[in-house]
């Protein structure tokens, strides 16, 4: 799976959840993002803003894409199952991948004091009209 933006991508390197593989970082860069992979030792490939543009999903790359572990979904049962009071989130639609990130960073702050977190839906993600 991949993730294309600054703060996604930053995001997934501070995740505790996301094993990043390796990420695709224009070449020229040498900033935080650039220094936290090699701190966690992923694989850094800096390429030209052409090659980003080719493969990224949106073009909202902002000169990083990183190629992340797909993660398993769960019931919403398992979910339920882990607390005694759970705070969950549903999220059915999303223009972008910031969007999502975005709010599920405010979801999680909110959840600070609950015991679990989840993404409940195999979120697309849609194109804005």
């Amino acid at each position: 799976m991949k993730i294309e933006g600054r703060n996604c991508v930053y995001e997934a390197l501070t995740s505790d959840t996301l094993t990043v593989n390796s990420i695709m970082v224009a070449k020229g860069d040498d900033g935080k993002i650039v220094r936290l992979a090699r701190q966690k030792s992923v694989k850094i490939t800096f390429v030209e803003k052409s090659v980003l543009d080719k493969e990224s999903i949106d073009g909202k790359h902002q000169g990083y894409i990183a190629d992340v572990i797909d993660f398993e979904y769960c019931d919403i049962d398992d979910i339920l199952a882990q607390s005694d009071e759970p705070f969950v989130v549903i999220w059915t639609t999303s223009t972008t991948h910031t969007t999502l990130v975005a709010s599920s960073v405010c979801a999680s702050a909110q959840a600070w004091m609950a015991s679990s977190l989840a993404v409940c839906a195999k979120l697309p993600l849609t194109t804005p009209s």
